[in-house]
């Protein structure tokens, strides 16, 4: 058992703690900027194969066909479309005139003669009617040839062409068609226009008598002047018996001329058929007196009769 009354032990020292150390800071780094990466370079595209030629090596062997005159020509070409392209140039050239021999001022014979050679022209006037053949089947008439040489003669000494020639011929007979055609309109325009006139400013019966005058006065005319007078034209180009002041004065002569015509038509004794139909007239007069009073249309009638015939008798006078 322990002596309570032992020195007490002396408890062990306690070491002081060491002081934690520091914290060592933290160092933060600035993070680097992002390197940008190479591009990726591009793959060199493939070549792009030469096109497949549509002719072969031995193209110009083969146009040439065993002329060597032409093969020598052929070879100044690379390939057929140099030598396609040459000779379309060649023939717009020549189209165009650009190689055709110009003219001076004052050719002289062998100048006017080559001339006339390298452009078709032929030596002598007559030559141009070989080229006047129509498409559209005209033909030129005797009677129109002594024009056409005359028209040729000039064109020869002014060097045209036989094209040339032929179209300016065709032009004539072109715009004379529409000329013809134009005058035909116009003609019937105007006939129809006096008609109307005419018809609507007389009665049907004084139309007619109209007409037959105009007929009789026409053929007061030699026979062979007749037509003449029928196709007459005025000097604006009107129809002569389209124009109504030209109707109505020849109507009202031939009227005055024999003015028994008027009442009795195209008679060809016009004096006895007044007669005949007065003598009618005088025996249903002398038949029936009442009847004949009561008709007003034939005692009008008989008026008309006897005023011609006075009229026919005192110009017979």
């Amino acid at each position: 058992m322990a002596d309570p009354t032992s020195t007490p032990v002396e408890p062990a020292a306690v070491a002081a703690p060491s002081p934690a150390p520091s914290p060592t800071p933290t160092v933060v780094s600035t993070p680097a900027p992002t390197a940008t990466p190479e591009p990726t370079a591009t793959p060199a595209a493939a070549p792009t194969p030469e096109p497949q030629s549509w002719y072969q090596d031995d193209w110009r062997e083969r146009l040439a066909n065993g002329d060597q005159k032409k093969l020598r020509v052929l070879n100044r070409y690379k390939d057929p479309n140099a030598w396609s392209e040459a000779g379309f140039n060649l023939r717009f050239a020549r189209e165009s005139g650009e190689f055709l021999t110009k003219l001076p001022d004052e050719p002289s014979t062998e100048e006017v003669t080559t001339y006339r050679k390298e452009n078709g022209i032929p030596a002598d006037p007559n030559g141009y009617w070989g080229s006047m053949k129509f498409d559209n089947g005209l033909v030129i008439g005797d009677e129109d040839k002594p024009m056409v040489n005359e028209f040729m003669q000039m064109a020869h000494a002014e060097h045209w062409t036989p094209k040339q020639v032929k179209t300016a011929v065709a032009a004539h007979y072109k715009f004379q068609e529409q000329a013809q055609i134009a005058m035909a309109e116009r003609d019937e325009q105007d006939r129809q226009t006096a008609e109307d006139t005419l018809r609507t400013n007389m009665s049907p019966a004084d139309y007619r008598a109209n007409k037959a005058s105009l007929e009789r006065f026409v053929g007061r005319f030699p026979e062979k002047l007749q037509p003449l007078i029928l196709n007459a034209r005025l000097g604006n180009n009107q129809a002569l018996f389209n124009n109504l002041d030209f109707v109505n004065w020849a109507a009202q002569l031939e009227r005055e001329m024999n003015p028994a015509h008027t009442v009795v038509g195209a008679s060809g004794n016009a004096m006895a058929a007044i007669e005949d139909e007065l003598k009618q007239i005088a025996d249903f007069r002398t038949k029936d007196r009442a009847a004949y009073f009561a008709d007003e249309k034939m005692q009008a009638r008989e008026r008309e009769l006897l005023s011609a015939q006075e009229r026919q008798r005192a110009r017979a006078a």
